[in-house]
C-alpha cells in the first residue's frame, strides 16, 4: 500500500517536471541557426594609425583617424543565445592630413596605412528575448594595412621624409557588445560597439635607427580603438 502511495506520489512530481523540461527545450530551439549580413563600421584610429607610433611628430599633436568602411558577416546560432560569427570590413585609403605631400614632415604627409582590412572570428554569448537581444563578444582577427613605412631618409632643410609601401598585418582582438532588434523572425538589425584592441608589433632595428623617435614610440606596444558598427542580417 505504501509503495502505490510513493508509486503515485513521485509519479506526480515527475510528470509536472517533465513538462517543464520539454517546454523549456522547445523554447530554446533553434529553427533558423544561419546568418548572413551586412554592416556598416567606423574605426577610431586614435593610437597606432601612424606606422611608427600614436604621432605623426613628436612636436605635432596626436592625429584622429576614423576610417569608415562596410563590410558582411557570417553566423552560425550554436544556442538560442550563443553563436559563432566571422566578419570582415575594408576601410578606404584616407589621407590622414589631407594636405598634398609625398613624405612626412612637421605633421604633413600623403595616406600613412592605405586600405585596411579588418577580419575577425570569434563567439557571442548574451540573453534573447522575442524581440531583443543583448550579447557580449570576443573576436580574435588581424587589421591588414596595405601601406606602412617601409624605408625613412632626412631631408635637407625640410626634415625627413618616407616611402610608404609596405604592407603589413596587425593581430587584434574585439570585445564589446551586442544589441540585436527582431524586426521579424527572419531579419534583424544589429549594433556594434567596442574595442579592438591591436598589437602594433614596432618598427624593425633599421626603421628604429632611421626615424627621430623615441624608444617609447617606435617599441611594440597595445593600442586600443573604439569602434562602432550597424547592420542588418537575414536568417535561414
Amino acid at each position: 500500500m505504501r509503495k502505490r502511495i510513493f508509486s503515485a506520489i513521485l509519479t506526480g512530481l515527475l510528470v509536472p517536471s517533465l513538462s517543464v523540461a520539454q517546454s523549456a527545450e522547445r523554447s530554446t530551439e533553434i529553427k533558423d541557426r544561419f546568418e548572413v549580413g551586412i554592416q556598416y563600421s567606423v574605426l577610431r584610429l586614435t593610437r597606432g594609425a601612424f606606422i611608427f607610433g600614436p604621432t605623426s611628430v613628436e612636436a605635432v599633436p596626436r592625429q584622429v583617424r576614423s576610417p569608415m568602411g562596410a563590410g558582411t558577416r557570417i553566423v552560425y546560432n550554436l544556442r538560442r543565445s550563443w553563436s559563432f560569427e566571422t566578419e570582415m570590413n575594408v576601410f578606404g585609403e584616407q589621407s590622414v592630413f589631407k594636405e598634398h605631400a609625398d613624405f612626412v614632415c612637421c605633421g604633413v604627409g600623403k595616406v600613412m596605412d592605405g586600405r585596411i582590412v579588418e577580419v575577425l572570428a570569434g563567439t557571442k554569448i548574451g540573453h534573447k528575448w522575442r524581440r531583443m537581444g543583448v550579447y557580449l563578444r570576443v573576436r580574435p582577427g588581424v587589421l591588414h594595412f596595405s601601406k606602412t613605412l617601409r624605408d625613412a631618409f632626412r631631408v635637407p632643410g625640410v626634415g625627413f621624409g618616407g616611402n610608404f609601401d609596405k604592407p603589413r598585418t596587425d593581430f587584434v582582438t574585439d570585445v564589446g557588445g551586442t544589441l540585436e532588434t527582431y524586426v521579424t523572425d527572419k531579419w534583424l538589425v544589429r549594433l556594434d560597439m567596442g574595442d579592438t584592441i591591436q598589437f602594433f608589433p614596432g618598427l624593425n632595428s633599421t626603421l628604429r635607427q632611421q626615424v627621430p623617435f623615441s624608444p617609447d614610440v617606435t617599441r611594440a606596444q597595445t593600442y586600443h580603438n573604439f569602434q562602432i558598427g550597424v547592420g542588418t542580417s537575414f536568417r535561414f
